[in-house]
């Protein structure tokens, strides 16, 4: 009997041991469920990739502007991420339109009030010659503010706000008689293809110009704000020196490569996306690293381009074919902008919309006017101005803190404003690239997931 006993116990402690076995590898055999894919209408960005790109621009010391190494090696980089993503060249066979294009460079500059005690303004703090800028030395005693048609006196110093003057201006001023232009606002150092003949441009911070003039910030404030055609003596005489170096042409790049599209009449048409590459370079003497040209755009512009060849994989989207652009040239009189509209990869009256991300608002009136021959609407796409960063080369007129942000912050601060940028670029291309289109409906709030990535976003 006892023996019988044990030998129960046993078999019944087997069949335990062994139903606990089954257990556990069934468990650990369980297939995992499949991950839904993702659909246009509930997107996932990826965090860590604007991050990743925003660093790759930003990493260069001489910066990117046009024919720099820095341009260069960003471009590449674009070309790259576009062959991954599965993006098809758009340049025949190539992902790059190149052109050449002029460069007007100015060399140095010198501002200084005479007088009993001589007061110099400092190159990269409070001036900068303008790009647009020939080479010369004027004095000038008298000033006038924001003119308005008719004949200038002789010698007399033409004053105007900094995003308001546009070669067109310069040209008339010059023209009527003006020998030199006193740009006032945030500095901008940007090139251009050539100078207007006979005039010396100079830019000047708020603060520089009130003490050119002789009065607060708040009154120079009001002094370009008023009526036009209001004349003012100096109360010291100033003398502007621009030298330039020799004029010449560089090379220069745009990067393209489109998603096709899927629908059997819609995709001959074309929705282009495009976004900025270039900044401005380096400014000698600049305290503060200036943050408006982080290649937001082109970081975003990346990001869709990732979702939207991904969406093209598994699923008949788009309807029409997406062109994804990055321009050089920006800076210097949209010469990238030019050069694409002169020789577009895909007919003008095919084209149905242009999103240009993050456009330089200083430059939006020039690309407003290059595509008004085009039949197709322009549409600007802005980061919202809560996460915009502000330029801060000029802490006195930035209100920047006394120890600015370090470069990592500020890439955190640019990755925000990418994510933000993104949802609206989204809605407004799927708008754009489906027929009929979706309704519009708004972006729900991003939840970080690991590893720079999005989890889940929570239903409403």
């Amino acid at each position: 009997m006892n023996c019988f006993a044990h030998t129960r116990k046993k078999h019944l402690l087997r069949g335990v041991l062994l139903l606990c076995f089954v257990a556990g590898g069934c468990a650990v055999l369980a297939v995992p469920e499949e991950q839904a894919h993702l659909t246009p209408l509930a997107p996932r960005w990826d965090a860590g990739e604007l991050s990743r790109h925003l660093k790759l621009f930003n990493q260069s010391p001489e910066g990117r502007a046009t024919g720099s190494e820095g341009l260069a090696r960003a471009s590449a980089y674009v070309a790259a991420r576009m062959r991954e993503f599965l993006l098809q060249p758009a340049g025949g066979g190539s992902y790059f339109q190149r052109f050449r294009t002029a460069v007007n460079r100015t060399a140095g500059l010198s501002v200084v009030a005479t007088g009993p005690d001589t007061l110099a303004f400092l190159p990269g703090q409070e001036v900068w010659p303008d790009g647009r800028s020939d080479e010369g030395t004027v004095d000038v005693e008298r000033a006038v503010v924001r003119p308005e048609g008719g004949v200038l006196p002789a010698g007399q110093l033409v004053v105007w706000p900094l995003p308001a003057a546009t070669r067109a201006d310069l040209e008339a001023v010059r023209t009527a008689g003006a020998p030199a232009v006193l740009l006032v606002g945030r500095l901008d150092p940007r090139s251009a293809s050539a100078p207007v003949r006979g005039l010396v441009v100079v830019q000047a911070t708020l603060s520089a110009a009130a003490r050119m003039f002789g009065v607060s910030v708040p009154g120079m404030s009001l002094l370009l704000e008023g009526p036009e055609n209001r004349e003012r003596r100096l109360p010291r005489p100033l003398r502007l020196t621009v030298s330039a170096g020799p004029e010449a042409t560089t090379d220069a790049v745009n990067v393209m490569g489109y998603v096709p599209g899927k629908h059997a009449e819609r995709a001959r048409e074309l929705v282009i996306v495009c976004a900025d590459l270039d900044d401005a370079g380096v400014v000698p003497g600049a305290p503060m690293w200036d943050t408006r040209y982080l290649g937001t755009g082109a970081a975003a512009l990346l990001e869709l381009a990732r979702a939207y060849s991904g969406f093209a994989t598994y699923l008949p989207f788009p309807d029409r074919t997406i062109l994804f652009v990055t321009f050089s040239g920006a800076r210097q009189e949209l010469s990238g902008l030019r050069a694409f509209m002169e020789n577009p990869p895909w007919p003008k009256d095919a084209i149905r919309a242009m999103l240009y991300l993050d456009p330089d608002t200083a430059a939006l009136a020039g690309a407003t006017r290059l595509r008004r021959a085009a039949p197709f609407p322009f549409v600007p796409l802005y980061v919202p101005d809560s996460l915009r960063l502000p330029g801060m080369s000029i802490p006195e007129d930035q209100g920047a803190p006394d120890e600015p942000p370090g470069k990592d912050e500020i890439i955190m601060a640019a990755r925000q404003g990418a994510l933000a940028l993104l949802a609206e670029a989204h809605w407004r291309l799927m708008r754009e690239s489906v027929d009929p289109a979706p309704p519009y409906i708004p972006p729900r709030k991003p939840v970080f997931g690991p590893h720079g990535g999005f989890a889940k976003t929570p239903r409403r």
